[in-house]
């Protein structure tokens, strides 16, 4: 029986099931992709992150998919995306490193400048060599040699 509902473990309703479970949006979408499909795979995860929004893995694999085919629409597209991981996780050091390094590429320093700020300020670098690399960045910002 399951604890504390009077329920069989295998029940549907009491089915353990993560939180984050891309689903078969994302199966979908990597077989698109897989047999040479990518603007299928983008469509089939763009529904299923407007489906599942706060789906962090799905997020990502649409990052995947925009930053496979470049282009000004898709580069928007995939600092949405970021943007959205980091909202969902503030302390995701990777997707806030992505971001950051999608803003440099599309020269918005100023946004750049705030996730490196945030970073420095948040303790979420794990070491001096990382606190290092983040005053260069800020340095290289400032002097508008960052891309």
């Amino acid at each position: 029986m399951g604890h504390a509902t009077g329920r069989a473990w295998g029940s549907r309703s009491t089915c353990w099931r993560p939180r984050s479970r891309p689903g078969p949006g994302k199966t979908r979408a990597e077989a698109a992709s897989l047999g040479g499909n990518p603007a299928n795979a983008q469509v089939v995860l763009d529904a299923a992150v407007r489906a599942h929004p706060a789906n962090i893995r799905l997020r990502w694999a649409l990052c995947e998919v925009l930053r496979r085919n470049p282009t000004p629409e898709n580069r928007d597209a995939l600092i949405e995306q970021l943007q959205a991981i980091v909202d969902i996780a503030p302390r995701n050091l990777a997707a806030r490193l992505a971001l950051t390094r999608e803003l440099l590429g599309a020269e918005r320093l100023a946004e750049a400048r705030k996730q490196v700020e945030w970073i420095e300020a948040s303790g979420v670098a794990p070491d001096e060599q990382s606190r290092s690399l983040i005053a260069g960045v800020l340095a290289a910002i400032s002097s508008g040699e960052a891309r």
